[in-house]
């Protein structure tokens, strides 16, 4: 049982691109105030906080988290940042709503639940795909059996180096098979409406590659092929590079397909797909555009305003965990990582 809030009051933690999303979100819920922003780098924080309108900014996060008039932290800031972040949160009886990861430490996301569910708050994910309404309506062709089953979801993915993007706002330190496609490993479940059965996965950076050194956890490879096999006889296939040198910056490609014996979809996107069925006919869908960020917010904040849990909790951001970390394993062992 989560503790009821009827005043929304956030702290943002982190002031790079995803807080935007957040801080958008969290000001169209009725009744909702973002009280504070919170960055190591000051001039960002201030910054973001002017352009919304936010009074407060802090370089320190224990402060934010302690003020009484915050009851929901909005974490943003890098993954390796969240679990102490998220640990204290949950000790001052505060919710949390996470980007991405809130940790890559499978026993202090265990120690993060268990302490949640003792102080009755709510371990949120900002899992946006799950309220697209391209996702949500592929989710029901599926369940017509318009595809047929199983099916293979292919991801394509192709960006400058991490490295390179910090005028985003995105921590270089990000691990792209952990938390880039997290988001991806949820979304799967979700469709598939299945766990995990097994991982194969095979990776490097591309600069170490002159070395035949196996890559560790520390340095996670930014380029890899990933399978990652469903019970339900489902397959999600991942090919994604992180790793183009900064020359190639303006270069991006994020392509998606799903492949069934009965259609397939194409040109996958929030607010639009087609579907071919293997008559060769074709649908296009088209929604209107909506900022699956504010929907996944507002979901959040509606839930806990009522004390349930939410509808992407931390028990399901701990199942993407484990599909990130299984796909390092897979990467560095060579082997084939069975749940």
């Amino acid at each position: 049982m989560i503790a009821p809030v009827s005043r929304v009051r956030t702290c943002i933690i982190g002031a790079g691109t995803s807080a935007r999303h957040h801080i958008v979100g969290w000001q169209a819920v009725e009744d909702s105030q973002v009280v504070a922003v919170v960055d190591l780098d000051e001039s960002r924080a201030r910054g973001l906080a002017l352009e919304f309108g936010i009074e407060n900014t802090s370089t320190g996060y224990q402060s934010a988290i302690a003020r009484p008039d915050v009851n929901i932290i909005s974490l943003c800031s890098s993954t390796a940042l969240h679990g102490p972040i998220a640990l204290d949160a949950v000790g001052n009886h505060k919710h949390i709503f996470c980007e991405r990861n809130t940790t890559h430490v499978l026993g202090e996301y265990d120690e993060l639940l268990t302490t949640a569910r003792r102080k009755r708050v709510a371990v949120g994910m900002s899992f946006p795909r799950r309220f697209s309404p391209s996702f949500t309506r592929i989710r029901e062709l599926m369940d017509e059996e318009l595809l047929g089953r199983p099916v293979i979801y292919r991801v394509h993915c192709l960006m400058p180096a991490l490295g390179s993007t910090s005028a985003s706002g995105e921590s270089a330190n990000m691990r792209v098979f952990l938390d880039l496609f997290a988001d991806h490993y949820d979304l799967w479940a979700w469709l598939f409406r299945s766990d995990v059965a097994r991982v194969t996965a095979r990776g490097f950076r591309w600069e170490d590659k002159k070395s035949d050194q196996r890559m560790r956890l520390g340095s996670a490879p930014d380029t890899g092929v990933v399978l990652i096999e469903y019970g339900s006889g489902d397959i999600g296939v991942i090919t994604a590079s992180c790793g183009m040198r900064p020359e190639f910056k303006p270069f991006r490609t994020h392509e998606e397909e799903l492949i069934g014996p009965q259609g397939v979809i194409t040109n996958i996107q929030p607010t639009q797909f087609t579907h071919k069925n293997n008559l060769g006919e074709t649908q296009e869908y088209e929604f209107q555009p909506q900022h699956a960020y504010t929907e996944a917010i507002q979901e959040f904040a509606s839930r806990i305003r009522r004390g349930e849990p939410p509808r992407v909790s931390g028990d399901d951001g701990r199942r993407a965990l484990r599909v990130g970390l299984a796909i390092t394993d897979s990467m560095e062992s060579g082997e084939v990582i069975a749940f």
